[in-house]
C-alpha cells in the first residue's frame, strides 16, 4: 500500500489527499489540523497523520481485523501493531555497545572533586622559567603522588593552597571552559 505523492509531500495543501483511492476530505484535514497547532505547517501535519492512519486502516482491512466500512479504533490499531511489529530483544553485548557509543545520553550532573596547584603567570616571572618549575613538579608528583598536598601548600599561587590544593566538588559549568575540559572530558582521571 502507498499514498500518491500529493498527500504525503502536501504539494496541494487545499485538495483532499488519496490513499489508495480512498479520499481523505479538506473537512477531515482541518478538523485534525487543530491536533497539530505547534506544528510549523499544521495543515501538512494533518495531511501525514491522516494518510498514515489510513494506511494502517487498510493493513487492518487486509489482515481481515476489520471490515472495509468500518473505522480504525483504538483496539483494532493496537491488534495490528501486536501483529506487524517484531521488537527485537536486546543483548547485554547490544546494550553495552549501545551505550559506549552515547556516553552523554547516560550522565546526569556530572560532579568531580578536584585539587590543584597553579602556577600563575605573571609579568615578573619568565614564562620559560614557570614552566619548567611546573613540569619538574609535574613529574615529581607523577612519581610519589602522595606528596600532592604538601607540594600545593608549598608551591600552588590559588588560595586552595591552604587546604592542599583542594577546590572541593566541581560541576561542568562551574569552572573557565579550559579547566572543565581538563577535569571532564577525558577518559582517564586523577
Amino acid at each position: 500500500m502507498n499514498a500518491d505523492s500529493q498527500a504525503v509531500t502536501g504539494a496541494a495543501t487545499h485538495a483532499p489527499a488519496r490513499v489508495n483511492h480512498v479520499e481523505i476530505d479538506l473537512n477531515a484535514i482541518a478538523e485534525e489540523s487543530r491536533h497539530h497547532a505547534d506544528d510549523p505547517d499544521p495543515q501538512l501535519a494533518a495531511r501525514r497523520a491522516l494518510v498514515v492512519r489510513e494506511l494502517l486502516r487498510q493493513r487492518a482491512v487486509q489482515l481481515e481485523l476489520i471490515d472495509a466500512a468500518s473505522p480504525l479504533d483504538d483496539d483494532v490499531l493496537e491488534a495490528l501493531l501486536a501483529r506487524e511489529l517484531r521488537t527485537p530483544e536486546p543483548t547485554p553485548e547490544d546494550c553495552r555497545r549501545f551505550y559506549e557509543q552515547h556516553p552523554t545520553r547516560f550522565i546526569r550532573n556530572e560532579i568531580v572533586y578536584a585539587s590543584h596547584i597553579l602556577f600563575a603567570v605573571t609579568d615578573r616571572v619568565p614564562l620559560a622559567l614557570l614552566r619548567q618549575k611546573a613540569e619538574e613538579t609535574l613529574n615529581a608528583l607523577l612519581a610519589a603522588p602522595d606528596t600532592f598536598e604538601a607540594r600545593a601548600r608549598e608551591l600552588s599561587n590559588c588560595p586552595s593552597a591552604g587546604v592542599g590544593g583542594s577546590l572541593g566538588q566541581l560541576m561542568r559549568g562551574d569552572t573557565v571552559p579550559e579547566f572543565e575540559s581538563a577535569l571532564f572530558d577525558h577518559a582517564e582521571e586523577g
